[in-house]
This record gives structure tokens, C-alpha cells and sequence, in this order.
């Protein structure tokens, strides 16, 4: 499971996200895509909830802050 948190609360946009997460499925036999709108309020705690849970989603946009933050602690991945 590739599992996405994004921070676009538009109905439209969270269906069109919704639909590219199929398509990729259905291209990448055996993956499947979770995708979850969270405020970017609630983002920051969220996602210090989910470290100390070891429960990382695997892609999430950062707060400047959040990204100096997460390079400090060694917690980034590349995407490549």
C-alpha cells in the first residue's frame, strides 16, 4: 500500500486525487494507493503522531520547518 497524505480539502481536487490513485493501481498490479486530505493545521501533529506510532504515510507535502526538522532527525527518504 502507497499511502499518501495531501493537504487539498476541495471536493473536486480530492476526487481527481481519488482517480489518479486508481489509475496508478491499475497500472502497478499489486499496489494499492491510500490517499488522506488532513488540514495543513492538523498536518505538524499528525504527523509527529504517526513517527512516534512508526506509521509514517510515504508521501506527505512539509512545512519548511517540518522538512529542517525531519533532515536533522535523518528521517527523509528520496524519491528516486
Amino acid at each position: 500500500t502507497l499511502t499518501i497524505w495531501h493537504t487539498e480539502l476541495d471536493p473536486e481536487a480530492n476526487k481527481a486525487l481519488r482517480e489518479i490513485g486508481s489509475q496508478f493501481s491499475a497500472t502497478h498490479p499489486g499496489v494499492s494507493v491510500e490517499i488522506q486530505a488532513i488540514a495543513w493545521g492538523d498536518l505538524n501533529q499528525r504527523l509527529q503522531a504517526a513517527i512516534v506510532a512508526g506509521n509514517v504515510p510515504d508521501l506527505v507535502p512539509l512545512q519548511p520547518y517540518m522538512t529542517a526538522s525531519l533532515v536533522r532527525k535523518d528521517m527523509l527518504e528520496p524519491l528516486d
